[in-house]
This record gives C-alpha cells, sequence and structure tokens, in this order.
C-alpha cells in the first residue's frame, strides 16, 4: 500500500496539481475574460431592448435556422451574443454596448483556457477527457492507499518533528493530507460522475435509445418548442416569411 500510494504521487501529482490549479483559475473565468477581451464594454441596456435586438437581427440574419440561442451579458460577464444553428454548421455574432455586431474580436480565449485545460488539458480531440479521468482514479486510489497508509489518524495528525527534515515533511504531508481529505474525496468523485457516461457507455447504450445524447436529453431540462403561430387576417406581407420563433421544429433560447 505504501509503496503504491507513493508511485501514484510521484507519477501523478505533477498532472493533478495542473488540474487543480487550472480548476481554481476557472472560477474566474468571466474575470479574465472580461480583462483580455476589453473589445466588449459593460452593456447598461435594459434587458428588453437587448432581447428585442438580438430577435430582430435573428429573423433578418437566421430565419431559416433550425436553433437559435441568446445570451444576455450579466454583471460578471459583458459577453453578448446571439447564436443559431443550420443543420451541422453553427454561427455566432457578438454585439458590443452600441448594438453593433462586432466583425472581429481579439484573438484570445481568455478565462476558457484555463477552464477547458482543467478536464481536457487542451486535447479535446486526442483523449484528454480520457487522461484526465485515469488520473482522478489514480488520485482517489492513493487517497485509499494513503488513508490505509496513515491509518493512525491521531497519532500522524499530533506528530510534528521540525528538527528533521525528512521527518517533518512526512509530518507535514500526513497532516496536510488529513485535514483535505473530505475536499479530495469529493473532488475525485464527483469529476468522475460528471464524465461517467463517456467513461462507461455500455449501461447508457442498454437502457437508452442514441445512448448518452440519449441521457442528457432525460436529465438536462430545455425549453418547449413553441407552437406554429396562428396568422391573422390583416397580417402583414412579411409574416410570410418562415419565423424561427413560431415553427414547432425550432426553439430559441434565452
Amino acid at each position: 500500500m505504501i509503496w503504491l500510494h507513493t508511485y501514484l504521487g510521484v507519477f501523478c501529482g505533477w498532472l493533478l496539481f495542473a488540474i487543480f490549479v487550472t480548476g481554481t483559475l476557472s472560477y474566474f473565468t468571466p474575470e479574465m475574460t472580461r480583462y483580455l477581451m476589453p473589445e466588449r464594454h459593460v452593456i447598461s441596456l435594459p434587458q428588453d431592448t437587448l432581447i428585442d435586438h438580438s430577435f430582430a437581427f435573428l429573423k433578418e440574419n437566421a430565419s431559416d435556422a433550425d436553433e437559435w440561442r441568446v445570451h444576455l451579458p450579466t454583471d460578471r460577464n459583458a459577453h453578448w451574443y446571439v447564436q443559431w444553428r443550420k443543420d451541422k454548421s453553427r454561427k455566432k455574432v457578438t454585439f458590443n454596448a452600441d448594438t453593433a455586431a462586432l466583425e472581429k474580436e481579439m484573438e484570445t480565449k481568455g478565462g476558457l483556457f484555463f477552464r477547458n485545460f482543467h478536464y481536457t488539458l487542451q486535447l479535446r480531440g486526442y483523449g484528454g477527457r480520457y487522461i484526465v479521468g485515469i488520473a482522478a482514479m489514480a488520485m482517489l486510489l492513493a487517497i485509499f492507499t494513503g488513508i490505509f497508509t496513515h491509518r493512525r489518524f491521531f497519532r500522524d495528525f499530533f506528530t510534528l518533528r521540525p528538527h528533521k527534515l525528512k521527518k517533518w515533511l512526512t509530518d507535514f504531508h500526513a497532516l496536510a493530507g488529513i485535514l483535505t481529505l473530505p475536499f479530495c474525496i469529493m473532488i475525485c468523485v464527483s469529476g468522475i460522475f460528471i464524465y461517467a457516461i463517456m467513461y462507461m457507455p455500455y449501461a447508457a447504450n442498454s437502457h437508452f435509445e442514441r445512448g448518452e445524447k440519449g441521457v442528457n436529453k432525460q436529465i438536462i431540462p430545455s425549453l418547449a418548442l413553441l407552437p406554429p403561430a396562428q396568422k391573422s387576417a390583416g397580417a402583414d406581407a412579411n409574416t410570410n416569411k418562415p419565423n424561427n420563433l413560431n415553427t414547432s421544429k425550432n426553439m430559441a433560447r434565452a
């Protein structure tokens, strides 16, 4: 157990440290992105104005899309944009405080770099999430072998020998491990459960149609599809154009 605990820490500790640091920085993703992209000024327009302008833009430029998304700015994130999907292609347009579409933004991911690194190691298409999952399992194993190694909790917790460097480092390691034990277990288990379907897809494929997508459709809430619009006798000629808000196959999210 001591051998397994030691070498799991040696080989996976550096990677887990990077994952933990970038995960901590991810809490400040909006602030870092806002600092690194100053072209997104603070937007103080009323929310009704933002929604009306967003839908007017979508009606004019994406009336035949399958799905609309409207992302309104918040106190932490000044990003106001609309996004639409047509078949498998997606397009996004960002607006500034003057409701003008930004033709070009700074080429930076901002805080999203740390957020994506936290769970993909910037290897999204190369198995990054699987590597992070293996590291999380290794940490969970290291935790339980560490519990066995330091099973005399009270003696290890109150033992500190500052005059002997090697012994002091061992005592400090045991002290820090005992204090952070609930946090480490919670972080590992919750991180693994987030991608449990991806790590163990067979249960999803057996019990749900379309596997992982079927599970997500069952557990992730979404807006209901809007019914077709009823045309009035004096309807404007422009209403003959297909409206993404009023088509049953489409959905607008705000």
